[in-house]
């Protein structure tokens, strides 16, 4: 059986040869990832992580935007699972993200989470949540998928003043469930911070509600 399977797989890499999706380079099916090695390594990390009450991994250019693009906007959401592990490096690395009981993803508005089929914040928060509990057995952190919703489908935010910025996002999220926020520890999920305007209305309204911490934590600072 095992020399069928060894056969098979010898087969769809002639025929359907598995490449890198950043270099191209041949990777075997036998290999779970997409990236190789070395493009892994080469993303660039940001010296500082931290900005204020975000975390993030890296610069948004080159590869890192590259795969971010591919993750979001090319219907490539299993890369979710390989672009976590960046989230996961950051959470090991600062005991401030460990402590978090809620992982909670920026909502989509509904015609955008219609249009792309999924919410790339919601599967990065789920595969970050497999890694944890991977790690360790209890106090593990768990996610409020529909506690934060977008009811507005506000502009993007990168353009205008920080107070043109902040009257765009009025009334754009709704919280439920705030009994459920009430003395926890919150970690939000995004993909990239930019202007940091979206994660900051997001954890206003959880502070509001009566969280003891809100942090957040990205792949990529724009």
């Amino acid at each position: 059986m095992a020399g069928w399977k060894s056969h098979g797989l010898a087969l769809l890499n002639w025929f359907y040869p598995k490449k890198c999706l950043l270099c191209q380079k041949s990777l075997s099916y036998l290999e779970r990832q997409h990236l190789c090695h070395f493009c892994v390594t080469e993303i660039e990390r940001l010296e500082q992580c931290r900005d204020a009450f975000v975390y993030s991994y890296g610069p948004f250019k080159e590869s890192l935007r590259e795969l971010i693009h591919f993750f979001k906007y090319k219907g490539l959401d299993y890369l979710s699972k390989e672009l976590a592990l960046f989230l996961y490096k950051i959470w090991q690395e600062n005991p401030s993200l460990q402590t978090c009981e809620i992982l909670l993803p920026v909502p989509l508005h509904s015609a955008t989470l219609r249009e792309r089929g999924y919410n790339q914040s919601q599967l990065l928060a789920l595969q970050l949540q497999s890694y944890i509990r991977a790690e360790r057995k209890e106090n593990n952190p768990q996610i409020l998928e529909e506690t934060l919703l977008r009811v507005k489908n506000s502009p993007s935010q990168t353009q205008g003043t920080k107070e043109q910025r902040k009257l765009n996002l009025e009334g754009t999220f709704l919280l439920k469930e705030k009994d459920r926020i009430r003395g926890k520890e919150v970690l939000l999920i995004d993909d990239v911070i930019t202007t940091g305007s979206t994660l900051s209305s997001c954890r206003e309204l959880l502070l509001l509600a009566g969280a003891k911490k809100v942090l957040g934590l990205t792949l990529a600072r724009d």
